[in-house]
């Protein structure tokens, strides 16, 4: 449990606060090593596939949930869980439920059933927010988007070949791709941690 809450405050410094991933993970540093080891694969997956989370959790619920409250982040963190990291449905619920004792705990437990027993899709890429689609897409076309989509997937630890450790010096890549970027920004998160 103690990963779960870690996960939890790391979500709220980046979303609500607008602190990096990294700088987040650093005041969670007291953890043993495996439990902030999950704490931060919990958050990465959890930013990850974030207009994905939104989109299942809008698709159960009657009125939108604020994007800064707490039902809405514990409901990413569950639903991150599962989809990212197969946790069985059973330990998303014995672990989201006490992230939101005092608040909406009802409402968690109702829209976490309701999208458990419907069914979870399979997302073979994670979205991208819209407006970043849009822009990447009408600057450098579908296909850099879906690539974009597809190494926002690779796991954790996975050998990557050499061009993705090395990108090319500023000066040479004018007009840089958005997709060395992305893949530079998350090679950066994985080597941390």
């Amino acid at each position: 449990m103690p990963a779960r809450r870690a996960a939890l405050q790391m979500l709220d410094a980046v979303l609500r606060r607008g602190q990096t991933l990294e700088s987040a993970a650093s005041a969670v540093r007291a953890l043993p090593p495996v439990d902030r080891a999950l704490a931060v694969a919990i958050a990465g997956e959890t930013l990850r596939r974030l207009p994905d989370l939104d989109a299942l959790i809008d698709s159960a619920t009657r009125q939108r949930l604020p994007d800064d409250s707490k039902a809405r982040t514990v409901l990413r963190l569950a639903l991150a869980q599962k989809i990212g990291l197969g946790t069985p449905d059973h330990a998303l619920v014995a672990t989201a439920l006490p992230l939101v004792d005092g608040g909406p705990r009802r409402l968690v437990h109702g829209v976490l059933g309701t999208l458990l027993r419907r069914g979870l899709p399979a997302i073979d890429a994670p979205a991208l927010p819209g407006a970043v689609e849009q822009r990447w897409g009408a600057a450098w076309g579908e296909e850099v988007v879906n690539a974009a989509r597809r190494r926002c997937l690779a796991p954790c630890g996975q050998a990557r070949p050499e061009r993705a450790l090395s990108l090319p010096a500023p000066a040479r890549t004018a007009p840089c791709s958005p997709f060395h970027f992305l893949e530079f920004f998350l090679l950066r998160i994985r080597d941390i941690y």
